[in-house]
């Protein structure tokens, strides 16, 4: 069988995860990578941070260039991250390195990666909100949303030490990206919900023909959750985020 059911043509209607399917792959992780380094070239543009027209270029860029995920294999494996490789192939593909030279002006590689992270699962929180809203005895879990929100759904952001400039960047970003920039982003809060959330699915559907299914992802989410309190390291986050998000998403598709 494949590396993971949810991966798994075979499996695809035994564990469907439906449209939250095309937020983990990683086109979709490099795509929300390209679209916070196009946005912080646009605000620094704006407030003259780096060049307006190299700002111009690259925010345009990052709509249009094409960046294979697999190009960005060694890179990871390197620094344990794919942001550095991903500057670096978009640059390439840019074709101007008068421009590309600015790209990522004053943001750390975590700080890419992470609001990239914010952007996708503002949309798998929204999805399990439509969801999760058509079933009856969820209004606590709905109740504890925008606290949950609240958390992951934030810029990351190096430090500004007192800079004005930074924090106007900062700002700029925020609402450039439809996030929040008041808090640190803290993505547990997140997880722990959606564990949460397919927990009260499996209690509520003992009795339904899925009900098999759904217990066995909620088990599923709270090993990986119990893992990844103890060791909640970026490798660690990266094997068990996916399959919490594509668990929970599979509890609702088949409650």
């Amino acid at each position: 069988m494949a590396g993971s059911v949810f991966d798994s043509p075979m499996y695809t209607k035994r564990f469907p995860v439906g449209e939250a399917g095309r937020l983990f792959t990683d086109t979709a992780d490099v795509r929300a990578m390209l679209l916070v380094l196009g946005s912080l070239a646009k605000v620094q543009g704006d407030l003259g941070v780096v060049p307006e027209d190299s700002a111009f270029f690259i925010h345009r860029s990052s709509m249009e260039c094409q960046i294979d995920p697999a190009g960005l294999a060694d890179g990871m494996a390197e620094h344990a991250s794919p942001v550095l490789a991903l500057i670096e192939a978009f640059a390439k593909a840019m074709e101007a390195p008068e421009h590309s030279r600015f790209i990522g002006t004053g943001i750390r590689a975590e700080d890419v990666s992470n609001t990239a992270l914010a952007l996708r699962l503002r949309q798998v929180l929204s999805i399990c909100e439509k969801e999760a809203g058509s079933v009856s005895g969820m209004d606590v879990l709905l109740g504890e949303l925008p606290d949950v929100r609240a958390s992951v759904l934030q810029i990351s952001f190096a430090a500004d030490n007192g800079d004005p400039q930074a924090t106007k960047v900062r700002q700029a970003l925020a609402d450039a990206l439809k996030l929040g920039q008041e808090k640190p982003f803290d993505i547990m809060p997140a997880l722990t919900w959606l564990s949460s959330l397919s927990d009260r699915l499996a209690d509520l559907a003992e009795d339904r023909k899925a009900g098999p299914q759904i217990g066995a992802l909620a088990g599923q989410n709270r090993a990986l959750l119990a893992a990844l309190m103890q060791n909640q390291s970026d490798d660690m986050l990266a094997l068990c985020l996916s399959q919490i998000c594509l668990s929970t998403m599979a509890c609702l598709q088949l409650f």
